[in-house]
């Protein structure tokens, strides 16, 4: 045996969005999506998690116990039913420290 071992190559940091993504449609919430928008902001997903996003016109049910960001998720997605610059900028201000202000700020800039 070898004082050397050989290391695993890293993952495949697209495939693991992309079965983050897939996960986030199986769970079937408006509230998984919005965790992978702002977990993924960027990524050409957080595309299709708003197309998908557009279909759902009702609020989550319950929230999910244990999950710390529920509310915010819910916010969230109140903010995108309402539409307006207006609702995406008030929750901006109230989730200041939330990675997902960032893209509600660029949701108020896109609807001006």
């Amino acid at each position: 045996m070898s004082a050397q071992s050989v290391m695993a190559p890293p993952p495949d940091e697209e495939a693991v969005i992309a079965q983050e993504f897939r996960g986030a449609l199986d769970d079937g919430s408006s509230a998984a999506l919005i965790r992978f928008i702002a977990r993924h902001p960027d990524n050409a997903l957080a595309q299709e998690a708003w197309r998908s996003l557009a279909l759902r016109t009702a609020p989550d049910g319950p929230v999910v116990p244990g999950d710390p960001d529920a509310a915010v998720y819910a916010a969230f997605d109140a903010a995108r039913r309402a539409g307006t610059a207006r609702a995406y900028r008030d929750f901006a201000s109230a989730y200041a420290s939330h990675p997902l202000a960032a893209e509600a700020e660029r949701q108020a800039r896109a609807l001006r």
